[in-house]
């Protein structure tokens, strides 16, 4: 991959800065209930996800979505509530989505949408189905891995027809198990808690026992391995986070927590940096039950009474709850969806699900058209938001398999014949953006991706830039072909 250097990608940045001086923008933090006035969940929200397209899925107790009637699961598509066939007939504790789109649903149930299914099930868009014969027990966490495979974790002891305790890999169309050896020391009153993927393809899971207490291991895709040794019938690892920057979170009930080689201090907060274990702020002894990332890498966490959010250092309160916060979960345009056992949040009627919103969303409008080259209609599109303190990331589509992509950012939006300024362009492509930065990729399978780093400074808020992707197409012996371009983005910084 060829991209442009560090030093121009801050050039970038700094004409951004310079330009908004003075420009700051008044940004608030509000609340949103989960749908319009005097509708809301019947009963409690245990579970998160997100579709292939996006839409949040919510599993839980509940009968009744806000205006819509929908057994334990439903889904939010941006502007109304939607059953999934008929659900489930008990409670959903987990929801996972799998790299095809479907939904799985795990929880103590034994059928959904009228299929028999023991705990497990999966939704394929239209129906329900079973997956091998279930679980024996309850399932209490989900995780999807790159491979596709799914991770279960739970209080069951088969899975299908697999002697599978606590944790079972779902592959091929088979129950797997994943056991833990002699890594626990007893086969009753376990379960598995919460589990994330890490950014070196691990899985970090928690285990807890009611003599043992907690414990926390890692799958290296052959075994499970012991992290953090047990900890006491006191301690509780409740909630487990993979942070952007490949760090691991944990919250729950400790006082101490670390590997067998070092152990530190820490109230219930720690964060792993993938050498040690370092503290985080004091929760004040309430247990943190749900954790989430902010765009600017600030920590939400929430428990019993409240949400807050961790700058590193200190807690500020987002929120009062009347119950636990069981899940968070960042949407695509930056809200997060908080879900739980409450019925109000500071003042916010809205049993059971609470979005967290912005009055200064980062948003990224498509203008224009692509023009077709060699690997079809370019397309580019924003996979993450321009919040300050994070990185803003587009992928083109259509690319050619020999050629260049240049992301081109400016200040100012363009709508120029490129034929009119470079020889070699095709009739009808057009440019959508001044030429202030240059971000140029080798395309790969079709796409090209791009970022940019956005400072934490105030004054970017409420900026906009702009963006579109010059094509450089060559044939097979890397001889000049043409030049193409695509569609323009208009890009707006934000913050939360």
């Amino acid at each position: 991959m060829l991209r442009t250097s560090v030093a121009a990608a801050l050039a970038f940045v700094c004409t951004l800065v310079a330009f908004a001086c003075g420009a700051r923008a008044q940004c608030s933090t509000w609340l949103l209930p989960a749908g319009s006035a005097g509708t809301a969940f019947s009963n409690s929200v245990l579970a998160t996800t997100l579709a292939a397209n996006g839409d949040l899925v919510v599993g839980g107790d509940f009968t009744t979505a806000p205006g819509a009637a929908a057994n334990r699961v439903a889904r939010w598509n941006g502007s109304s509530w939607s059953a999934l066939g008929s659900g489930c007939n008990g409670s959903v504790n987990a929801l996972a989505t799998l790299i095809n789109g479907d939904i799985v649903a795990g929880g103590t149930f034994t059928t959904a949408g009228g299929v028999a299914a023991a705990n497990i099930a999966r939704w394929d868009g239209v129906a329900w189905h079973a997956m091998g014969s279930g679980m024996n027990g309850a399932v209490t966490s989900m995780l999807t891995l790159p491979s596709g495979d799914l991770i279960a974790g739970g209080s069951f002891t088969m899975a299908g027809v697999a002697y599978a305790p606590k944790t079972a890999l779902w592959i091929g169309g088979a129950w797997l198990p994943m056991t833990y050896a002699m890594l626990y020391p007893s086969m009753s009153n376990d379960y598995a808690g919460p589990m994330v993927l890490m950014a070196d393809g691990t899985v970090v899971a928690a285990l807890w026992n009611y003599v043992f207490g907690s414990t926390l291991l890692r799958w290296d895709g052959t075994a499970w391995q012991s992290f953090v040794p047990w900890a006491g019938a006191t301690t509780s690892y409740s909630a487990l986070l993979a942070t952007a920057n490949g760090d691991l979170v944990v919250g729950g009930r400790f006082s101490s927590i670390g590997t067998m080689a070092s152990t530190i201090s820490a109230d219930g907060f720690a964060r792993w940096d993938g050498a040690t274990f370092v503290a985080l702020p004091s929760t004040g002894g309430a247990p943190i039950t749900a954790l989430a990332e902010l765009p600017n890498g600030d920590l939400l966490a929430g428990s019993h009474g409240w949400v807050r959010r961790c700058d590193g250092t200190l807690w500020s309160t987002v929120a009062t709850t009347s119950d636990y916060v069981t899940t968070m979960l960042a949407l695509p345009q930056g809200e997060m969806a908080i879900g739980g056992r409450f019925s109000s949040a500071t003042g916010v009627s809205s049993p059971h699900l609470l979005r967290m919103s912005t009055t200064c969303p980062a948003t990224a409008v498509a203008s224009g058209s692509g023009c077709a080259g060699g690997g079809g209609t370019n397309q580019l599109t924003a996979t993450s938001g321009a919040w300050i303190g994070n990185t803003f990331r587009s992928r083109a589509t259509g690319m050619p398999n020999f050629g260049y992509a240049a992301a081109v950012y400016g200040m100012a939006p363009l709508n120029v014949p490129l034929d009119s300024v470079l020889f070699g362009a095709l009739p009808g492509c057009f440019g959508y953006a001044a030429p202030d930065f240059l971000e140029v990729v080798l395309p790969m399978g079709g796409q090209a991706s791009f970022q940019l780093p956005v400072p934490y400074q105030l004054a970017l808020i409420g900026l906009q830039f702009h963006q579109f992707v010059l094509v450089q197409e060559h044939d097979a012996q890397w001889a000049f072909l043409d030049f193409t371009s695509s569609n323009g983005l208009t890009i707006k910084i934000g913050h939360l």
